[in-house]
This record gives structure tokens, sequence and C-alpha cells, in this order.
């Protein structure tokens, strides 16, 4: 799986809550340990430094591109 690949065709996403989203739609040929279903509702790891964040504006962006 190539995860840019599937972020930029909107497989996945991450939320207002940073959290990963992953397509209700989406089809994948396994699942289980190593899937991509098992990201869903993971929290990122974000910086100690909020101002190194990913930026709300751009995350909402891809966030409609998913599911407009």
């Amino acid at each position: 799986m190539s995860c840019s690949r599937d972020y930029s065709n909107s497989l996945f996403w991450i939320d207002a809550d940073y959290r990963v989203r992953v397509a209700e739609d989406f089809g994948e040929l396994s699942s289980g340990d190593y899937g991509a279903r098992r990201f869903e509702g993971q929290e990122l790891r974000l910086p100690q430094r909020r101002e190194w964040w990913p930026g709300m504006k751009n995350l909402a962006a891809q966030q409609r591109g998913s599911h407009a």
C-alpha cells in the first residue's frame, strides 16, 4: 500500500481531533494486522510544539476532498 497515494486519493484522512480516518468504501484485499483499517481512529503522535502541528485548514481541505 502506498500511503501517500491513498491519502491523495482520499482513502484516508486526518480529522479535526488529529485521528486517522479510513473511507467507509475503502476496499482492501487483506485486513487485520497488515490492512489500512487497523489505523482507523488512531491518534497522531504530534510534536510537543503546537506550531509544528499540521494546519487545520490543510486537514479540512483534504477531508472535504474525501467525502464531498
